[in-house]
Formats: structure tokens, C-alpha cells, sequence
């Protein structure tokens, strides 16, 4: 059903939540597991106005529901303690620098094992290392249909045409979402002082979605600017490519790219 996962978050439904697991991956939880989930899901979602997709929630979920919970922290700890994971986030950034994009101020490194990091680690350790955080999927788009993005992708989704731009710009791994059939991308952002921030895309037949997290708001402005100078600079700078993702919550294979004539998705599914 659509929306399910957002509706079990939205109400901390834990009885439907353990039903979803089983039925969805095969998992039990116990029920200081699912009660981790619940809470964690409560501090994430994306903002307001652009809200996580029930693709992101899905490789959320999986994620925490298949890594052990985080372990609660001790009360008489120091506050100034960094949280557990920091270090090896840290190390994960130290092995993060080969540069795939770049643009005047920044380098966008590919973000090593990201999806088990990003799954891994508890959200303070990400919200104390980027406090500030801004989604920009929704504003992309629109600027790309400003440019005449419509005609370029006929029919196709939008993320079609964001995957062959990918590739013809240098990025080469992807993660992919197999229960909707979307794709993903995980970047490191550095500047000349080091690691700045990271940005993460998502993306399905319905929905981009772009975040960036960084060290300060003024920080995730610069990015999110000079991110979306970079794609838009040219729309048409585009790669012959082709990407096919198995959808497994509705039984298709969703796709993705150029072919050279016409870009890929037009007979995605919709959900």
C-alpha cells in the first residue's frame, strides 16, 4: 500500500511494523529493536517540505532492521563525549577522496560503503558532525523543466535523465534500491580544508531526491548552488548509458539512462 511505511512511522505503529518486517524481509525483531526503530524514525523523514519517498524509508528500514540497535548511551558519560560511531565515520571520510564531480569550491568524493555507513551509524553521529541540512530534489527539477527539461526526456522520469548526467560527469558506482526500483549516489563534500559535508541521492521513476548535510547552513547554500550549476550547466551533456533495476515490491524492472535516441522509463511503473 502506498505510503505504508510512513503511515507506521507517522502513528509508531509497532505491532504493524513487526507484521511489515516478516512480510517485507523475512525478519523477526524483538520488541527493544522495533521500539529503537520507532524512535530513531521519529528524528528523520526530511524536511516538511520535501519528504523522505516510501523508497528511501524502505532502504531506511532495512537497514536499521538489520543492523543491531544502537546501544544506549551512558547517563553519566560526559556530554561532550562523541557519540558512538564517530571515529569510525571519521575513518570512513579518511578513505573517501577520490574525486568524481567537482565545482569552484568543492570536491564530491565518492562516500566509501556508503550505504552500510549511512545505515550503520545513529543519526547523532551525522547530526553532531552536520548540524545544518537542506533538501534540494524538489527545486532541481523544477529548474531542469525551466530548461527545457520536458521536451529533452519526453515521457521518461526525470531520474532518467539525472542518471545519464551522472555517468557522462564521471560517476560510475550507484547503489541500487531493489523494492521500488531506484538508484543512489553518496558523495563526500571537501574543500581545501578538508570534509565539509555529504550529499546523498536518491532516486525512483517518482521522485528525486537530492540532501545535503554540512557543517553550516552558509556551507549547504554553497553546495546545494554550485551542485546544481554543475548539472544544469549543460542538460544536454549527457551519456549513453542504461541502468535496470528490479522492483520487487510491484514485479517489474524499472529503467534508467539514454540510449542516444531517447531517454530510458517511459514504461516504468507507476506507483
Amino acid at each position: 500500500m502506498k505510503g505504508m511505511i510512513r503511515e507506521i512511522m507517522r502513528t509508531q505503529d509497532m505491532d504493524t511494523l513487526a507484521e511489515y518486517l516478516r512480510e517485507r524481509f523475512g525478519l523477526a525483531l524483538n520488541q527493544a529493536h522495533l521500539q529503537s526503530i520507532l524512535e530513531q524514525a521519529s528524528r528523520v523523514g526530511g524536511p516538511e517540505h520535501d519528504p523522505w519517498s516510501e523508497s528511501t524509508w524502505s532502504t531506511w528500514l532495512k537497514g536499521k532492521a538489520t543492523q543491531p540497535p544502537p546501544i544506549s548511551p551512558n547517563p553519566e558519560s560526559s556530554e561532550s563525549e562523541a557519540p558512538i560511531g564517530m571515529a569510525e565515520v571519521e575513518e570512513v571520510f579518511r578513505e573517501s577522496s577520490d574525486t568524481l564531480l567537482a565545482t569552484r569550491e568543492f570536491q564530491l568524493c565518492e562516500l566509501t560503503g556508503a550505504h552500510n555507513s549511512l545505515c550503520a551509524y545513529p543519526e547523532e553521529v551525522w547530526h553532531q558532525l552536520f548540524p545544518a541540512g537542506d533538501a534540494l530534489g524538489k527545486f532541481l527539477q523544477d529548474q531542469f523543466l525551466a530548461r527545457g527539461g520536458r521536451k529533452l526526456v519526453g515521457n521518461a522520469p526525470f531520474a532518467s535523465w539525472l542518471y545519464a548526467r551522472l555517468v557522462f560527469l564521471g560517476v560510475r558506482r550507484f547503489h541500487e534500491e531493489n523494492d521500488l526500483g531506484g538508484y543512489g549516489a553518496y558523495f563526500v563534500v571537501r574543500s581545501t580544508g578538508g570534509v565539509v559535508g555529504i550529499l546523498l541521492i536518491e532516486a525512483d521513476t517518482n521522485r528525486v531526491e537530492v540532501q545535503v548535510e554540512a557543517q553550516t547552513s552558509d556551507t549547504v547554500e554553497r553546495i546545494k548552488d554550485q551542485f546544481i550549476g554543475l548539472l544544469l550547466q549543460d542538460i544536454q551533456g549527457v551519456s549513453r548509458c542504461e541502468r535496470e533495476v528490479q522492483a520487487a515490491e510491484v514485479g517489474c524492472r524499472n529503467c534508467y539512462g539514454w540510449t542516444g535516441t531517447y531517454f530510458l522509463g517511459e514504461g516504468n511503473t507507476s506507483r
